[in-house]
């Protein structure tokens, strides 16, 4: 399953909001660890399977800032802002990828038809793709939804809140285990529950409202990862949520370097697959810790490199 990641810019709030919290540090190591484990789940590494947590924390950390409170934008602006960081990055790459296809299939000789994929429509030309558009649709929507709905008392929404994420673990990961769907919707289905959990973080002002909140959002994902049987699932929701957690309840000083980190995060994801081919293809490394270290060092540099160029506004 492939999966993705700066995907939301989440030093920014991704529902069109001005994000007071958005000087928090901490969301910003959070995406760049986050980004790096996608890439170390991608490269097979040892313990892959903690790396795959780079995506449940991704996208609940997208829709708490989405979903934070401060002076609404118009919807109508929410979706161009959206537009502007997502779908445009998301038309390039797929354009750059598309293209890397069919020079490959020249090279080869091999029919371009042979790499027309079934969910090459749905995704883009390269799976790890999906993840743009899916999080144009999520974050907007649910930004949307947070602020036509908040009941005014805690209790309600913790409870709500408890009740919506276990019920959408559970149904998400029974449907995963008992069906075999095509790509992208086993990713879509895979996200979903970080999605609800996303809502549903806390943005109360009382800490240790928070807190408490925060725990009963964990102890619900926990309890409802460990009535499924798949590790593939259980293991990565629980490291990634607990992370978020972490990072919502914890300040760090978003200083110059702690932002310049998370800014790599989404050119990271969005580069390693081809930073991986290159290497799998001049290098013997093969889908192991020595290829993960390699891809995420290049990826960083290649990324960095970008970010000095036009093609930023893609990055």
């Amino acid at each position: 399953m492939s999966i993705a990641v700066q995907a939301p810019q989440l030093s920014e709030t991704s529902a069109g909001r001005i994000d007071r919290s958005k000087q928090n540090g901490s969301y910003e190591i959070l995406r760049f660890v986050a980004a790096l484990g996608v890439v170390w789940f991608h490269c097979h590494a040892p313990l892959e399977l903690l790396g795959y947590a780079g995506l449940p924390a991704l996208v609940a950390l997208s829709l708490g800032l989405a979903t934070a409170p401060g002076r609404p934008y118009p919807f109508s602006v929410t979706l161009s802002k959206r537009a502007r960081r997502l779908l445009l990055p998301w038309v390039f790459w797929c354009i750059v990828y598309g293209l890397g296809k069919i020079f490959k299939s020249i090279a080869i000789g091999e029919p371009v038809s042979d790499r027309v994929t079934e969910w090459i429509f749905m995704a883009g030309p390269a799976l790890h793709l999906w993840y743009l558009p899916y999080a144009f649709a999520v974050t907007c929507l649910g930004g949307l939804a947070r602020r036509s709905y908040n009941p005014s008392s805690e209790f309600v929404i913790v409870l709500l809140s408890v009740a919506s994420v276990v019920l959408t673990t559970v149904i998400c990961s029974w449907v995963l285990e008992t069906t075999s769907l095509p790509a992208p919707f086993s990713q879509w289905i895979y996200a979903f529950p970080a999605v609800v959990i996303g809502c549903c973080l806390p943005h109360s002002d009382n800490n240790s409202s928070k807190i408490l909140s925060v725990l009963c959002l964990l102890s619900a994902v926990i309890v409802a990862c460990l009535s499924t049987r798949s590790a593939s699932f259980s293991t990565p929701y629980i490291a990634g949520i607990a992370a978020v957690g972490a990072a919502w309840l914890t300040h760090v000083p978003a200083t110059t370097f702690v932002k310049w980190l998370g800014g790599l995060s989404f050119g990271i994801y969005l580069v390693h697959p081809i930073t991986e081919s290159i290497l799998i293809t001049l290098t013997s490394y093969k889908n192991d810790s020595a290829l993960a270290l390699l891809v995420i060092a290049v990826s960083i540099l290649l990324t960095a490199g970008l970010q000095r160029t036009p093609f930023k506004v893609v990055l």
